[in-house]
């Protein structure tokens, strides 16, 4: 059974098929272009809009919010609303920082 599968595929040898990378390819080229710089400043973009989103449900948290259970004592709510929005301004200096750095980087990057 397994012969007569093997002739019908082929006898397992490949058939002959176009090459999978055309001309116009980077690879076909000899080489690979990566946005280097895009990588990085996409990170920086998250980390700022994740920090300034803490940041804000943190001072909500402070100034108007109130524990979640009743069981939470305000000082401990309160410690932890500031853990919030020191945790949220580290995100947002985090992201200029990779946007400083972004910038002494070059902007596409050619791998071969």
């Amino acid at each position: 059974m397994l012969n007569e599968m093997s002739k019908i595929h082929g006898g397992g040898k490949s058939a002959s098929r176009p090459d999978k990378l055309g001309r116009g390819s980077p690879q076909a080229a000899g080489g690979q272009k990566i946005k280097y710089r895009a990588v990085f400043k996409s990170s920086a973009w998250i980390f700022l809009i994740w920090g300034a989103i803490v940041i804000l449900k943190g001072l909500y948290d402070v100034f108007w919010g109130l524990p979640e259970s009743e069981f939470i004592t305000l000082v401990n709510w309160a410690r932890y609303s500031g853990f919030e929005v020191v945790y949220g301004i580290a995100c947002v200096l985090t992201g200029l920082f990779i946007f400083e750095f972004a910038k002494r980087l070059p902007e596409i990057l050619e791998r071969e």
